[in-house]
């Protein structure tokens, strides 16, 4: 199934449940699929549902939707569930479902992929997640629109005493809605590195317009690195050029 075909909607809930009593995985990742709630409740109280520790999306580029009713239903039935990954097809209207979530589950490592929703700052939606839990891993993957002022709600969250690894991949806009004014530099993931005393691997993988942006700041790329190697740690950058 391509990345624009149709998703397909389990509905076999007595062979899912069937199946869940006799594997062994403790990992419930989906690809192509669209997850409603029946689909989980039909794992809870199975020894599967009780050993998941991780739910969510496989990141293949298939079209997967996770409906918010479903990814609560999973944090409250499966009792061992630490990792949640949200794909990009789910829409998760408004931030404040991230604190409905953490009155039923914290989280321990959370993925939000692009688009949270389309009519709604990405920034409140990441904020968010790292203040209603206190993550050791945030994966950020084409959150496009994402500004700098998400640095300074990260590093005032309860996450920052705990995070130890972030990852950002392609999350500035790379349209006409460009403004280097408000997209994330090298200065505050050097912000991030500082501030967040465990963090040891940061990777960031970004789009640069030369043009807008003026020339490479080599000299903080190289203060961060010094900052996590010092840790025990590393920092992965991945720079893909834009000439205009």
């Amino acid at each position: 199934m391509g990345p624009d075909g149709p998703v397909y909607r389990p509905t076999r809930l007595d062979a899912i449940a069937e199946a869940a009593r006799i594997t062994s995985a403790a990992e419930l990742m989906v690809e192509g699929c669209h997850i409603t709630p029946d689909v989980v409740e039909a794992l809870v109280g199975t020894p599967f549902g009780d050993r998941i520790t991780k739910f969510g999306w496989t990141e293949d580029g298939c079209k997967t939707i996770i409906e918010p009713d479903a990814l609560v239903a999973a944090a409250r039935g499966f009792p061992r569930l630490v990792h949640l990954t949200i794909p990009q097809g789910t829409t998760i209207a408004d931030p404040d479902f991230y604190a409905r979530l953490a009155r039923i589950r914290t989280l321990e490592s959370i993925t939000i992929a692009e688009p949270v929703n389309s009519h709604h700052n990405r920034d409140e939606h990441v904020v968010a997640a790292c203040s209603h839990n206190r993550l050791e891993k945030l994966t950020l993957e084409f959150l496009r629109g994402l500004t700098r002022s998400v640095v300074d709600g990260i590093i005032s969250s309860p996450s920052a005493a705990t995070l130890r690894e972030i990852d950002i991949g392609l999350c500035e806009e790379i349209y006409d809605a460009v403004h280097p004014d408000i997209i994330i530099r090298d200065i505050d993931m050097l912000r991030l590195a500082r501030n967040l005393p465990r963090l040891t691997k940061l990777s960031w993988q970004r789009t640069y317009f030369p043009a807008r942006m003026g020339p490479r700041d080599f000299t903080t790329e190289r203060e961060i690195y010094e900052v996590l190697v010092g840790r025990g740690g590393n920092f992965y950058h991945d720079v893909d050029h834009v000439y205009e």
